[in-house]
């Protein structure tokens, strides 16, 4: 048998590239913690901020190569969309003629 022909036990040298140093993952951390507390405070803000966190956690995806994240978080980023619109039209109600 070739070496090449035996993946499964075949590592590449890791990848170093400026995503890593950036610690996307923390990013992510703080995002999801300041979108949480603004949701919980009924500010559409915080759809906002968890929209953004959607999108870095599919960067993350794609830069590990785990794809799987990345269809749960567009379905989010749509559902976050959504939110925004509602929550923003409740926070601000158009002005009402008498």
């Amino acid at each position: 048998m070739l070496p090449s022909q035996n993946l499964m036990f075949e590592f590449d040298e890791p990848v170093h590239n400026d995503m890593h140093l950036l610690r996307l993952d923390y990013i992510s951390c703080i995002l999801t913690i300041g979108s949480t507390i603004l949701v919980g405070k009924k500010r559409w803000e915080g759809w906002l901020i968890a929209g953004l966190n959607s999108a870095l956690i599919c960067v993350i995806a794609v830069d590990t190569s785990q794809f799987g994240f990345i269809p749960a978080n567009v379905f989010c980023l749509a559902l976050y969309s959504y939110n925004i619109r509602a929550w923003s039209k409740i926070s601000n109600p158009p002005n009402q003629q008498a």
